[in-house]
């Protein structure tokens, strides 16, 4: 730990593992160690707001997300807007585009300042922390004065007679939930086994609610398509 704290490389008889990885995989995990044991002591002599902090457990591997942070070296946005540079990795291909931060490192309205990395679902993701310049922008009745009154039918009513219509989450979940029906009606139930993939629309078997496991793909549609309508009755509700 006294050989990153300084910067400096430890022998290869010590740590032969050392050079196979960038420095910045192990920067990172001391950097978030240090920061939980600082949380950790904030919350316990109550400096830190929220709720009461544990003792920092270790990362136990294939249950923690496995993510490395770059604060130095070559980091940068190529101007093709599908690569990005990374230490150690060199030049990586995205798969989005990443026109909008290139256009404000370009303007020199935004600063990178790290990149970390992410694997999520089999696949890796980097998220950019930025520094950015933005104005501030002012109102343009500065003077002026509007009275809100929220309601039922309406999200809110403004005194100068204007109605802000309400979001209606219930009327976007039901039409969802139509397609989704409407998808499932053209696929052909688990006749042979609870494996078994529909094949060809038009063909549907009436299956049992018996006879339908949690591994089946009626019983998860069936219950993906119960719980929308559930929770989109408990918004409107609400």
């Amino acid at each position: 730990m006294s050989c990153v704290a300084s910067g400096t490389r430890p022998s290869t008889k010590r740590a032969p593992w050392w050079a196979d990885n960038s420095k910045e995989a192990y920067s990172s995990g001391l950097a978030a160690l240090a920061r939980a044991l600082k949380n950790w002591q904030d919350s316990k002599h109550g400096r830190r707001a929220g709720a009461r902090m544990a003792f920092p457990r270790p990362k136990r591997k294939g249950r923690a997300p496995e993510s490395c942070r770059f604060t130095t070296s070559a980091i940068r946005v190529e101007a093709d807007r599908h690569h990005v540079t990374l230490p150690r990795l060199g030049r990586i291909r995205t798969q989005e585009s990443t026109r909008k931060l290139a256009r404000r490192l370009e303007k020199g309205t935004a600063r990178i300042l790290a990149a970390t990395i992410t694997q999520s679902g089999g696949r890796w993701f980097v998220s950019f922390s930025c520094e950015v310049k933005r104005e501030i922008a002012s109102p343009r009745q500065p003077q002026a004065v509007v009275g809100i009154d929220v309601g039922v039918r309406y999200l809110a009513v403004l005194s100068d007679g204007r109605m802000v219509a309400n979001p209606m989450p219930l009327l976007r979940a039901q039409r969802r939930l139509r397609r989704l029906n409407r998808q499932l009606a053209r696929r052909r139930g688990p006749s042979t086994g609870p494996d078994a993939i529909p094949q060809r629309a038009g063909d549907r078997s009436v299956v049992n609610s018996s006879e339908s496991t949690p591994e089946s793909p009626t019983y998860v549609a069936t219950t993906c398509t119960n719980s929308l309508l559930s929770s989109s009755t408990r918004t409107a509700r609400s």
